[in-house]
């Protein structure tokens, strides 16, 4: 089980401040050692040398009488002669102490030792007063630790609630090191709220859309067969479901495509995309239903490739000609114009409609809306066509902008960049 913030706080700054309190008390401990040690050693070159004084003046035997009053304590020596015989020696015997060797009068040699008990002793007590004024001091130092984390976390722990509530945060309330992160939760929040706003809208608008045309398909079909009807009654029958089916395979391929595109599952083809015969082509294809509204298409292509997919291309272009068409007047005019512009491949199209009214203008590349709802149901419009277009020209590093006034048309434009790039979906 993973431990909470607090104990690693707590954990980490404790090894810490036991490795620094240790090293700390090893550096004082050595300190003191080697102090003593050097004590210790002067005193015995003091007393070695007071050995050799006496030495040079004295008789062995006189010697020893001599030196007794400066080896009474823990201290003793050994004089040994050139070939190494003991010439004197104090009452004390060497065992485990500090020693010395110096050299004496006349070719003599002088052990001197002195047991360190005391300083043992001073060593001992030293090091128990470090581990207890050390652990004294780890201690407070972590119940400060603590009460300082929970202080510290606290509003962790409240951005935290508040989050879980998925309750927007106040900003300025916290710490400014947690600052960030609370306005990072605000747009996180703020971006799954419109999502969810969104997917709403959505979802609603998606059932009103299949809603319309699947009870047109039923109140048909239930009028079909509610009695014996003539051969043209069944027959006007059957071209309105048809109708209303294609309606609703409409809505239903938009809302697949849409959906796919959203979970990054159709893959966007990287070719070189011949611009100019695919337009054309596109417009030979939408010729009959701009004549059967007496819309007159026309166009001015350059000869531009782009890296793409022709076939998501191909859907760009019809969608924005068919919605050209299908809110032109009649007797009106579109005009197809593709050119290079700044290293990039403009396609424009213009028409000469109704307009967009201001207030629509930030909905228009919505799922689902629609500037004229009744005409564009009508019309066999699923509000999907612009949505899925800005989809399609975004996966190809594209942007597609419009300007239109009120009365007087609209014209979209679609820029898409001519070098090769990296797409996706």
């Amino acid at each position: 089980m993973a431990r909470s913030i607090r104990s690693n706080l707590v954990l980490w700054y404790g090894v810490t401040m036991a490795a620094a309190l240790g090293g700390f008390g090893s550096a004082l401990y050595f300190e003191l050692r080697s102090s003593l040690l050097r004590e210790a050693d002067r005193d015995l070159v003091s007393r070695a040398a007071t050995v050799r004084h006496k030495a040079s003046k004295y008789a062995p035997q006189q010697l020893e009488r001599e030196l007794e009053p400066y080896f009474r304590d823990d201290a003793y020596y050994v004089l040994r002669g050139a070939s190494g015989e003991i010439l004197a020696r104090s009452r004390r015997t060497p065992g485990e102490a500090r020693e010395r060797m110096e050299p004496g009068p006349d070719g003599t040699s002088i052990l001197v030792g002195r047991i360190l008990a005391t300083e043992r002793a001073r060593l001992r007590s030293f090091l128990l007063w470090i581990a207890f004024a050390g652990s004294l001091a780890l201690g407070i130092a972590l119940v400060g630790t603590l009460l300082l984390t929970r202080k510290a976390l606290a509003p962790v722990a409240r951005v935290s609630a508040e989050a879980a509530a998925s309750h927007r945060m106040e900003s300025g309330q916290s710490p400014s090191e947690l600052e960030q992160l609370v306005q990072t939760c605000n747009v996180n929040l703020d971006k799954l709220q419109e999502a969810l706003e969104r997917q709403t809208r959505f979802t609603s608008d998606a059932s009103h859309e299949l809603r319309t045309p699947l009870s047109i398909l039923l109140t048909e079909t239930e009028l079909a067969l509610k009695k014996e009807r003539a051969a043209e009654e069944y027959r006007s029958a059957l071209e309105t479901i048809l109708r209303a089916a294609r309606r609703m395979k409409g809505v239903i391929d938009g809302l697949l495509t849409l959906a796919r595109a959203d979970a990054g599952q159709i893959p966007i083809r990287n070719e070189t995309v011949a611009l100019r015969p695919l337009v054309e082509e596109t417009l030979r294809l939408l010729q009959p239903i701009a004549v059967g509204r007496s819309v007159a298409l026309s166009s001015e292509l350059a000869d531009l490739s782009v890296p793409g997919d022709p076939e998501r291309l191909r859907d760009v272009v019809t969608n924005l000609v068919i919605n050209a068409v299908r809110y032109n007047r009649e007797g009106g005019h579109v005009a197809i114009r593709l050119r290079e512009e700044s290293r990039e491949a403009e396609l424009s199209v213009a028409d000469t409609g109704v307009g967009i009214p201001e207030s629509d203008r930030p909905h228009i590349f919505d799922r689902f809306y629609r500037v004229d709802k009744a005409r564009s149901r009508e019309q066999g419009g699923t509000g999907l066509g612009l949505a899925i277009t800005k989809w399609i020209v975004e996966a190809h590093r594209g942007t597609i902008s419009f300007s239109s006034r009120e009365g007087e048309g609209t014209t979209f434009t679609v820029r898409l960049p001519m070098r090769p790039s990296q797409f996706s979906p």
